[in-house]
């Protein structure tokens, strides 16, 4: 069922002469609310599933992730397509409405169902732009009607047919009648109908809860007469000149210090740095990511607050969302260790064992400058233990361009280099010399190495690289990567 793609197809309709066009996520704006059923037991209830997917897309997709849901109307920041006739087919991923199937990828049986309760109106699935009246100057724009009608829902779930040993070890799960587990994280929302006017604090009282369903994050966001507005765009949200927002949970305050924000003057990096952090600590990995940069922040503001480590002690837990104002220096986490850990720390000091930090150390060292009229150069680095032996070799080249008031740093020059090798002891990396020539844009060897990083810095799958082909020109970086050698030598030259 993780893997089921719900298919709608249908046909915007725009009455009047405004100009209709749909909204990013528009497919899960049309439904107020999802569920899906597992043995007619209630599993997973999306209340408004297009503002929650909106909210998990912008922290947790990727550009390639918005391309892939293209088809689904999520196709940010690029413009979703309609045909000229209006008529629209979406294929949404189940996943992409709930967040089950993110955290539980498993094969289920069972009877199982997807309800949707379809939206009131809709208004948050489009947005219609009026035009000037023109047969009578001055008087006011045109006023349209647009209209969204579904002709067909199907649903498209994979189905599996096991084979006799697997047939034989599910009945006997089946006869033998045992729960069986799925845990996943449900994203709840809340919301609060307007704040105080006047009022420069707002203190809300969300929800009161036992610890096993007590939050890890908060995520809030804002909107002024959007919701339901044929004339809005649902999906961008305001910053309300919020100036902080901390979560009191029971005596602890989430994060520790005020944050010191101000919108009309574009200070607001604290706020996106939580959001960059998110994905990160949401899927356990060391990938920061958002899909809105910096600049498109101001107009999609999502302010996170992440407390999923902290100590789960209390059985009832009050959150409370404050806006206040002051400032802040330097941010440092802390982390408060339960008992169990204050134990372990006290023995391990007790011992006074030594603590090994392992880490990879980044080290820069420079040839001032390349010897004139020479077309080889070589250059011996450093001499080294096998222990502090690089993995990796990253080499780039700039003229006249530091501490220059005129130039921009952060471009290289790619020197007219045909190939750069390393010789470490009696090896060479790359064992073939490279052949390679910029003014004729023949340079896909170094471009390749240079998404190859990625994968191999973070033993990852992921290939990718900041600056594409054409980039790589003005940006030219050559890595070598020799992580994989064996390390048999005591030193190495």
């Amino acid at each position: 069922m993780f893997e089921g793609i719900n298919t709608i197809k249908g046909k915007l309709k725009v009455t009047g002469g405004g100009t209709g066009t749909l909204t990013h996520n528009a497919g899960a704006y049309l439904f107020d609310s999802c569920t899906y059923e597992l043995c007619n037991k209630e599993l997973d209830t999306v209340r408004y599933p297009g503002i929650t997917s909106t909210v998990r897309g912008y922290l947790c997709y990727t550009p390639e992730n918005s391309r892939h849901l293209a088809i689904a109307g999520w196709n940010y920041p690029n413009a979703l397509i309609l045909n000229t006739d209006g008529t629209l087919s979406m294929n949404i991923p189940l996943k992409h409405l709930f967040s089950i199937f993110n955290d539980h990828q498993v094969a289920t049986w069972g009877k199982q169902s997807i309800r949707l309760v379809r939206a009131r109106n809709d208004a948050n699935s489009m947005k219609v732009v009026e035009r000037a009246n023109t047969a009578l100057p001055g008087s006011p724009q045109t006023q349209s009607i647009a209209k969204i009608t579904i002709e067909s829902i199907n649903l498209k779930v994979p189905h599996l047919t096991p084979n006799d040993d697997m047939k034989l070890q599910l009945l006997t799960r089946i006869k033998a009648d045992e729960p069986m587990m799925i845990p996943f994280r449900r994203w709840e929302l809340h919301e609060l109908p307007a704040l105080t006017q006047g009022s420069t604090i707002e203190i809300w009282s969300v929800k009161t809860c036992s610890a096993l369903d007590s939050p890890r994050y908060v995520i809030v966001f804002f909107q002024k007469k959007k919701a339901d507005n044929l004339h809005e765009d649902v999906t961008l949200f305001d910053n309300a000149n919020i100036k902080s927002i901390r979560l009191a949970l029971n005596s602890d305050y989430y994060p520790q210090e005020r944050m010191l924000l101000d919108f009309s003057k574009d200070q607001y990096a604290d706020a996106h740095f939580n959001n960059t952090e998110f994905n990160k600590s949401y899927h356990n990995c060391q990938e920061k990511r958002s899909l809105v940069n910096f600049a498109e922040f101001k107009s999609r503001p999502i302010f996170v607050i992440d407390f999923s480590r902290r100590h789960l002690g209390s059985p009832q837990t009050q959150s409370i969302a404050k806006i206040t104002i002051e400032s802040i220096n330097l941010k440092v986490p802390h982390l408060t260790p339960n008992d169990d850990m204050k134990l372990q720390l006290l023995t391990r000091i007790k011992a006074d064992e030594p603590m090994m930090i392992p880490f990879r150390r980044w080290e820069l060292h420079e040839l001032p400058a390349l010897t004139q009229g020479s077309t080889i150069e070589i250059w011996s680095v450093k001499t080294c233990s096998a222990l502090d032996s690089p993995r990796y070799v990253i080499v780039f080249f700039q003229k006249k361009k530091a501490d220059n008031l005129h130039e921009d740093v952060t471009l290289f020059d790619n020197a007219n280099i045909k190939s750069i090798r390393l010789a470490l002891n009696s090896d060479y990396y790359p064992q073939e010399r490279m052949l390679l020539d910029f003014s004729k844009d023949q340079y896909a060897d170094a471009h390749f190495n240079n998404t190859e990083f990625n994968k191999s810095y973070h033993n990852c799958q992921e290939k990718r690289s900041l600056v594409n082909f054409a980039e790589f020109k003005s940006r030219p970086i050559f890595v070598i990567d020799f992580s994989r050698r064996h390390l048999a030598c005591t030193q190495y030259t």
